[in-house]
């Protein structure tokens, strides 16, 4: 329930019911899809913050950060 409320708080509205536990797509799926999707519209909009900042940069170049 707090997932719902946090996604609530910043304009993502799920359906009331997710499905149920256990079954191949179940509430937790979902939930973490829509915290994916938040997040993916926040990178696209450059609103994101990263962990650590500024991001790590690997030996071969690559960005290692969390993205929130």
């Amino acid at each position: 329930m707090l997932r719902r409320q946090l996604l609530a708080d910043v304009g993502i509205e799920l359906a009331g019911d997710l499905g149920l536990s256990g079954q191949r797509v179940g509430p937790d799926d979902v939930l973490n899809a829509a915290v994916a999707a938040w997040t993916a519209a926040r990178v696209v909009r450059n609103e994101h913050v990263t962990f650590p900042d500024p991001p790590e940069i690997g030996i071969d170049g690559s960005v290692t950060a969390i993205h929130a």
